[in-house]
This record gives structure tokens, sequence and C-alpha cells, in this order.
């Protein structure tokens, strides 16, 4: 390995003289060494973000397919509200899918952060129903928790997410890049289910209202 000492700090009789010039070489090391960090850490945190989007959007339509199991193996209708709380699942997932194919942007984040509050907001609606005795809980509880409980708890887990992607949101992030396996899967998962909720819609309402 070359020394980054010059000749006249080199050892003389076992000590070391005082310290003279730096190798320019070594000088060059020193400046180019923290923009390599940081370019580095910025490529990485762009990278740690568009995996965190997929993953949340791949979590939400997990929600989703369990809706769908409890509808089609357990025979349990979607209510119009249940519907609706789809429909807000759906646009958080694609607000989400948006910063994957177009690049990150707060526009993207805002159209899930509305879809997460109006879709908490109507299964809140529908908790304060059933809570009442006249009213019945709908549908059969998964671990205890009905279906639009799970989905209020979805939200507001979603909320807090979007919070934290917020907090890590640069300007760098904005760029358009290339779509991963793992980012394509995402997308392909969200735009089946997506396609599958129109169509047991259809089935339920037909073109009139639910």
């Amino acid at each position: 390995m070359r020394s980054v000492l010059t000749p006249l700090q080199e050892e003389k009789d076992g000590d070391l003289l005082c310290p003279g010039e730096l190798d320019p070489h070594f000088l060059f090391f020193l400046d180019a060494h923290p923009r390599y960090f940081a370019r580095e850490i910025m490529k990485n945190s762009v990278t740690l973000v568009r995996t965190l989007n997929a993953l949340m959007a791949l979590v939400i339509m997990g929600v989703l397919s369990a809706a769908y199991y409890q509808q089609y193996f357990k025979h349990e209708i979607p209510c119009p509200l249940c519907l609706l709380q789809r429909l807000g699942m759906i646009g958080v997932a694609t607000g989400l899918l948006m910063n994957l194919r177009f690049g990150v942007s707060m526009k993207h984040y805002a159209l899930s952060y509305v879809s997460a509050i109006l879709g908490s907001a109507v299964a809140l609606l529908q908790l304060t129903f059933h809570v009442c005795p006249d009213f019945p809980p709908f549908g059969l509880p998964v671990f205890g928790i009905s279906l639009y409980g799970w989905s209020f708890i979805v939200f507001g887990c979603s909320i807090i997410a979007l919070s934290l992607f917020l907090f890590l949101y640069s300007p760098d992030q904005a760029k358009k890049r290339s779509m991963n396996f793992f980012e394509w899967f995402a997308m392909i998962a969200v735009f089946g289910l997506t396609l599958m909720n129109v169509l047991s819609t259809f089935e339920e309402c037909g073109f009139g209202l639910c």
C-alpha cells in the first residue's frame, strides 16, 4: 500500500518528523470520499422508499384478498359501505403505484392520504352503526374483530406509514426510474385485484345502486 506521507515524514532514527505535506492522491481521496458516500446513501434511500411503497401496496392487497375470500368462500356479500372501504384501499395502493411508475411525488402521497382518510371515515361510520343494540354485527368476525373493524385498523396503519414516508421524502426521489421485479409484481397484484373488485361489484349491483 502506498504511503500517504512524503519522504520528509518518513521515520528517521526511529522518530517521526513533524507533519509535512500530504500526498496529492490522498487529498483527492479525502475530497471525493464524502461525495461517494453521499451518492450511495441517496441511492439506497430511494431504493428503500420504493421497496416500502411496493410492500405497503402488497399488504393492502393482502387485506383485500382476505375480504374476497370471505365473500366467495364464506358467502358473505359485502354491503355498500364495505365496497366503499375496498375502493379506499385501492386508492391508497394506486398512489403508491404511481410513485413506482412515475417517481415519488407529494401528489401521489396526497392521493393515498385522502383515500386512507375517506376509507377510515367510512369504516368508523360502520363501526358506530353496529355499536348500537338495534344493529347486530355484520358478517363473521376474523380473530374476534369484524371486517370493518379490521378495515379501520388498516386505514389507520396506512396513515401512519404514509406519514413516515413523508419524513423520508426528498426531491431526489422524484426522478423516474425503471421498475424491478418486486415493484412489477406489486403493480400486477393491484391491477388484478382492482379488476376483481370491479367484476364483483358489477355482479352484486349491476349498473344500478347497491
